[in-house]
């Protein structure tokens, strides 16, 4: 459910680079995609995200999204009620293309660093398998904006 949200919003809400949904949390790397423009953030040390109509950045839109449907839907299938997800989460700006890579390769290898996979690839809920079965690169970056 959750990988199934993240590409549903996959060029709409923001671009995925990268992810990894673990047993206790989730990894998710994308720019998000302001409601007048779809520049890629993060390219640019001194690039900025602009803020909505409502006051809020496309960040936060975003997460809020992802959050809400995701909480909701998880505790439908779980049958249970209350809160799902912790309040905060870790934003991080990435600032160039070393860092991107960093963060892309940190994410995949959360499966091995558990112990759960020999290899990131064989994390069926992470962009390490997903870019494996479509092209056999098992850097688990799905691209760019």
């Amino acid at each position: 459910m959750l990988r199934e949200n993240l590409y549903h919003h996959d060029g709409t809400k923001f671009h995925l680079h990268a992810y990894c949904v673990m047993p206790n949390h989730v990894h998710a790397l994308f720019t998000p995609i302001a409601e007048t423009e779809a520049t890629a953030i993060g390219s640019d040390a001194d690039a900025e995200i602009g803020e909505s109509a409502d006051g809020r950045s496309p960040l936060s839109v975003v997460m809020h999204s992802l959050k809400s449907y995701t909480a909701n839907r998880a505790n439908e299938l779980l049958g249970r009620a209350g809160r799902f997800w912790q309040h905060e989460s870790y934003d991080h700006w990435v600032r160039d293309s070393d860092e991107l890579e960093r963060i892309v390769q940190y994410i995949v290898a959360n499966p091995v660093r558990a112990g759960l996979v020999a290899r990131s690839v064989d994390w069926y809920w992470s962009s390490a398998h997903d870019r494996f079965l479509r092209d056999g690169d098992g850097s688990g970056c799905l691209g760019s904006a």
